[in-house]
């Protein structure tokens, strides 16, 4: 079920030049999956507390974590279709610092 929300939002990213995810299960916690989205930011000028703090402004409300030089996003909460919204909105703001640049 989590394999599929996950990809949603990796697919919808990965398509952006320095853009790169990686999909993760840690042993613990729960095997929770972490989408890890990380960019090259001499190609999309932005940093992970902006991002985070743009989805979180933004609207629908989206809560990230920052991850070193990129952002985890967990799916386990979302209900059916909300990955959608938050691959739409992670896009949106990826390939807007990038096209502010």
């Amino acid at each position: 079920m989590w394999e599929s929300k996950i990809n949603t939002i990796a697919t919808s990213v990965n398509g952006i030049e320095g853009v790169s995810t990686e999909i993760s299960v840690p042993p613990i916690a729960n095997h929770t999956p972490l989408l890890f989205i990380k960019w090259d930011e001499s190609k999309v000028k932005t940093t992970n507390k902006d991002l985070m703090l743009k989805l979180r402004n933004g609207d629908p409300s989206i809560e990230v974590m920052a991850n070193g030089s990129g952002i985890n996003i967990t799916v386990f909460m979302l209900k059916e279709g909300e990955e959608k919204i938050v691959a739409k909105r992670v896009r949106e703001e990826l390939l807007f610092a990038k096209v502010s640049s």
